[in-house]
């Protein structure tokens, strides 16, 4: 299912802007990336949460692909990578060997969501000098306040659901947690480009058995470590970042780090206030990558 070329919202005219797929073999599993802009403009790589994937920033990359080259990677065990036995030991290796791999003039941004922005602190943290400046996105970095916060997780792991197709498997496309999501188009197009036609059927394209092996080591400790400029977003209404998450940076004493809360956002900031989401990326980098066009 794909968005009509007639259609002229703008998040249609985004998702319809063109791109280049590239594979990049990662400890010999296949990572997928896409990748829009010149290679010569200052860099952007972007990390997804949890069971998502790299198409989840396919409206918010054009947007600023005028002036910055901009990369986006399926982790292993979601999209259009591959799967392995296990993940954790992995994922950040994967976005360290695509920022060195993906063709960077310099230092890029990086900008993680939820269990991206996890990651993120690792490779900011393990690879002080990869990175102009980091921006963490609705992620518990000091913490899970409650188990049952935990956006990526679902109690007793995701499982594998065939559909008989494609459209009956977007209907019962659902973000976690459950949130609300005031663009229908938005979410078709993200909901469509998550799944994949099998022998059995239309199925998710994310591995079910991705978080078995993953032990969530806390990123508090790291926090410390990292030495590239960051911030901390979150959705005013997200269940999983809490507005104590900055008493909590406080008293790790980063009180330079800005935490920022998006008016009317959940988790999934990126899909419920994306205008609101996309201006503050924009800030973020202008002031970030000061040879960039504000």
């Amino acid at each position: 299912m794909q968005p009509s070329q007639a259609t002229e919202t703008w998040i249609a005219r985004a998702w319809h802007t063109p791109y280049q797929q590239e594979t990049v073999t990662v400890t010999g599993c296949p990572i997928n990336t896409l990748r829009w802009g010149n290679p010569d403009h200052p860099g952007v790589l972007l990390v997804h949460g949890g069971l998502a994937h790299a198409q989840w920033w396919r409206f918010i990359a054009p947007l600023l692909s005028e002036h910055y080259y901009v990369v986006a990677l399926d982790l292993s065990g979601h999209g259009d990578s591959g799967h392995r036995d296990s993940y954790d030991a992995h994922w950040l290796e994967e976005i360290i060997t695509v920022r060195h791999t993906a063709g960077f003039n310099g230092p890029p941004v990086l900008v993680g969501h939820s269990m991206g922005g996890l990651l993120s602190v690792g490779v900011s943290a393990f690879y002080p000098d990869a990175w102009r400046a980091t921006l963490i996105v609705d992620s518990p970095i000091t913490g899970f306040s409650d188990k049952n916060d935990r956006s990526d997780s679902p109690r007793g792991g995701p499982r594998r659901r065939c559909y008989d197709s494609l459209e009956a498997g977007v209907k019962r496309f659902r973000l976690l947690p459950h949130q609300p999501c005031e663009s229908a188009e938005l979410m078709g197009f993200i909901a469509a480009s998550s799944l994949r036609r099998q022998e059995e059927g239309w199925t998710w394209k994310f591995d079910p058995h991705v978080f078995e092996t993953s032990d969530r080591r806390p990123t508090a400790p790291l926090l410390n470590h990292i030495r590239c400029p960051w911030w901390l977003v979150r959705g005013e209404q997200s269940r999983v970042v809490k507005p104590d998450i900055e008493q909590a940076v406080r008293e790790l004493g980063l009180a330079a780090v800005p935490v920022i809360s998006i008016p009317r956002a959940h988790h999934h900031l990126l899909l419920d206030q994306p205008l609101a989401f996309i201006t503050l990326l924009r800030t973020f980098l202008a002031l970030h990558q000061p040879t960039a066009p504000a």
